[in-house]
């Protein structure tokens, strides 16, 4: 068999498997093409939640012939306040700072004879673990870190600057 022959049939393969693969890179491209064509309907209406409930804190500040409009339609502050009011009950619920939020147990591959002594070595672990927690300014920084905020309003997970492509690396 010749190596033409040979390359031939790789290329082939690699594209049945893109036609087949969904993990494939030109499957996973044109899946996210798709993607964020369907997104688009939905970005007006993602930058109206982040107006109202962000004013402050709009992702493309520097453009400022938008900022003044939207000043002129927030009436009161109310979507703010319910948006930091959800930030801080979504963080109290899911990392409480005044009990352990999380646990360890052994593995299924953990054999069964082995599993109770793993389990209080696992314990001791995550009781050491919310003490730096405890210790440290965890809740804190949380409660500081703008992504709870955000989310609430829709825009962080589905949000990315144009100026960035698939691919390429985040900051």
């Amino acid at each position: 068999m010749s190596g033409k022959t040979r390359m031939t049939t790789t290329q082939e393969e690699s594209r049945k498997d893109s036609a087949t693969d969904p993990l494939h890179p030109d499957a996973l491209r044109r899946r996210y093409d798709r993607l964020r064509s369907q997104r688009g309907s939905w970005e007006a209406l993602w930058q109206d939640c982040y107006d109202y409930s962000l004013p402050a804190r709009r992702p493309n500040a520097g453009s400022g012939s938008t900022t003044g409009r939207v000043a002129e339609r927030l009436f009161d502050a109310t979507a703010a306040d319910a948006a930091e009011q959800l930030a801080a009950t979504l963080l109290a619920q899911l990392t409480p700072p005044w009990s352990r939020w999380f646990a360890f147990q052994p593995g299924r591959d953990v054999p069964e004879d082995q599993r109770g002594a793993m389990a209080s070595e696992l314990d001791r672990t995550a009781e050491l673990l919310q003490a730096q927690f405890d210790r440290s300014n965890l809740a804190v920084d949380l409660r500081a870190c703008p992504a709870p905020r955000d989310r609430r309003a829709g825009t962080v997970p589905c949000r990315f600057p144009s100026s960035r492509t698939a691919g390429a690396g985040s900051a």
